[in-house]
């Protein structure tokens, strides 16, 4: 019981409190009220040109896309002992798109709000490269055939491959480049949709894929970026390990979906033009677990 001479004691420090809290409580909302207004506001500074330079970026990532494959169609040519393009077939075509596109990445790094739109961009931009890269290494073995200019079946599967492997690390880090375009511009997953639309699962990262390529197929071509999260190469270097030794035979991921016998594996990778048993297996571990309904077209 509380004595009759403290009920209003009592009675006005409740009062006091509840107005206190209720204070309290307005201020809160009205903060955060606050900052969801100027995330917003934020949101949309620059969202016009931020845009307008990422479907410019991805218009440019398309030409040169098609660059790429009528230079190969032209490799190929020259690799099966074709006739090689007259000068008024080379006259007609395409020219470069690289320093367009990254001159376009340079303005996406002042414009953008999220880092994995920059950091997609310039994957993409290595990835280009390594087709050039992967198309110079097959005109040099041709080269270095000599009269016959005839490459082993070998030595053509490794560069199909290759050429595989390429074009779909390619297409995902262009899937991972749109999901970025959406968040950054506020739109985020389509309603119904999957999580992170519409990047496709896979069973290894496409970031093990591309420090495999780079460090066994077309070794010394470009350094990885050095504004990496911190660990991230480290990671990287552990599941390549992981992901060779699968390819080896000694863990390799089972599917489940009646995939031929495993072949004798070599002891290492190999770097050369060599590869083509270890790179097949490479190839049907990453494209045929990743969930989805896209299976490889076989280029034995």
């Amino acid at each position: 019981m509380v004595p009759n001479e403290l009920v209003p004691i009592v009675s006005a420090g409740i009062g006091a409190g509840a107005a206190l809290g209720g204070v309290l409580l307005k201020m809160l909302y009205d903060g955060r009220t606050e900052r969801r207004k100027q995330r917003r506001d934020d949101a949309a500074l620059f969202l016009a040109e931020r845009r307008e330079t990422y479907d410019r970026f991805l218009d440019l990532h398309r030409q040169q896309l098609d660059r790429n494959q009528r230079l190969r169609d032209i490799g190929l040519t020259v690799r099966d002992g074709g006739t090689p393009p007259s000068s008024d077939e080379l006259a007609a075509f395409p020219g470069p798109v690289m320093g367009d596109l990254v001159a376009t990445l340079d303005a996406i790094r002042r414009l953008a709000r999220s880092y994995e739109v920059v950091r997609a961009g310039e994957q993409m931009i290595r990835l280009h490269a390594d087709m050039t890269a992967a198309q110079r290494k097959m005109l040099d073995a041709v080269t270095a055939a000599g009269s016959s200019r005839e490459l082993s079946a070998e030595a053509k599967q490794t560069d199909d491959i290759l050429w595989f492997v390429l074009t779909n690390i390619l297409r995902d880090r262009t899937l991972e480049f749109t999901y970025a375009y959406r968040v950054d511009l506020g739109l985020g997953d389509p309603k119904g949709g999957p999580k992170r639309y519409p990047i496709e699962p896979r069973p290894w990262p496409v970031e093990v894929s591309e420090h495999i390529i780079r460090s066994h197929i077309l070794p010394n071509h470009l350094s990885e970026p050095t504004h990496d999260k911190a660990g991230s190469s480290r990671k990287r270097r552990a599941a390549s390990v992981q992901l060779a030794a699968a390819i080896k035979g000694q863990q390799r991921p089972t599917t489940g979906n009646g995939d031929p016998p495993r072949r004798e594996r070599n002891s290492k990778i190999p770097t050369g033009v060599s590869a083509g048993g270890d790179l097949w297996g490479w190839r049907k571990t990453m494209w045929s677990e990743g969930g989805s309904t896209r299976r490889p077209v076989s280029v034995r």
